[in-house]
């Protein structure tokens, strides 16, 4: 097995996944730099090897950003780490995500074991100015895992921007035509100058 790696790097392999079996993260450089006795430099040069050669992937400016494929031979349970904001707009180009709070680590198994990058944390502050129509009490604290998609299907749970107002809610398909539906049985276009999707809501995440 690893046949095509050399003794430094399947070290610096096998260091990774130790490190991710016994605490459910990737490890940093300099965790690696110091186990190994290499210097940072060096530990770049091997990762960059280990992903060209397809053992790992990395993710650019991101804390903690290594993640193991599945050429390594066997899955290992790791978590992955995802932004957390407290409110969004929308602009010109899209949905901006604003008011960050960091990053949390969870397991990859909320994600289905999807692609993290598709996903956020939207977590309700009492500055959030949010109008919950999901039939669900979410109390200050709550997290809120969202996949960012606009490609959405009847009676998906979904956050949107309305104006300054940011909306949980159901979609209902009319006449070939999507709404956002509210508690009291009225109806938000979505789309245009109306509703503008932000994403699915995957996962909620209740604090008590």
């Amino acid at each position: 097995m690893w046949d095509d790696l050399t003794k430094a790097q399947q070290e610096t392999l096998e260091f990774i996944i130790d490190y991710i079996k016994k605490n459910a993260i990737p490890p940093t450089y300099q965790e690696i730099a110091k186990a190994n006795r290499i210097t940072i430099k060096s530990v770049f040069q091997r990762l960059r090897q280990l992903a060209k050669k397809g053992y790992i992937s990395l993710k650019k400016n991101v804390p903690r950003g290594i993640s193991l494929t599945e050429k390594v031979g066997f899955s290992i349970p790791q978590n992955v780490l995802l932004g957390i904001y407290t409110s969004c707009k929308k602009v010109k180009s899209g949905i901006k995500l604003e008011n960050s709070e960091g990053a949390i680590f969870l397991s990859r198994d909320l994600l289905d074991n999807e692609d993290e990058e598709r996903f956020f944390i939207f977590k309700i502050s009492e500055k959030s100015n949010i109008s919950n129509n999901i039939n669900l009490d979410l109390p200050i604290g709550t997290l809120i895992i969202v996949e960012k998609t606009r490609n959405i299907e009847h009676n998906d749970k979904v956050m949107c921007v309305y104006g300054d107002e940011i909306i949980l809610g159901t979609t209902k398909k009319i006449n070939d035509f999507f709404v956002l539906n509210l508690k009291e049985g009225k109806n938000i276009p979505i789309g245009g100058s109306n509703a503008s999707v932000v994403g699915k809501i995957r996962k909620i995440i209740i604090s008590f």
